[in-house]
């Protein structure tokens, strides 16, 4: 590095420019896997937290027959 007395030469310049530039690009990959990862756990939450896996009981008519229910509404594809 030069000291204040001196003026930045155009090599100067691109040297800090270059590590600059290096350290960004390296901060921004840093961000983006840690944001990757926020995403990831966030989802697995969600999933976890939403999904029912237990099995629904087996109900059926007096006659043996299967009962047959409405769909819920949250299960519904828009426009049924």
């Amino acid at each position: 590095m030069t000291d204040q007395t001196t003026p930045a030469t155009k090599e100067d310049i691109a040297k800090l420019y270059k590590a600059l530039k290096e350290h960004m690009e390296q901060m921004e990959s840093r961000f983006d896997r840690r944001l990757t990862d926020i995403e990831t756990e966030l989802f697995a939450k969600h999933a976890i937290n939403t999904c029912d896996y237990r099995p629904a009981p087996l109900r059926t008519t007096p006659t043996g027959g299967p009962i047959i229910e409405p769909i819920q509404a949250w299960r519904r594809k828009p426009g049924y």
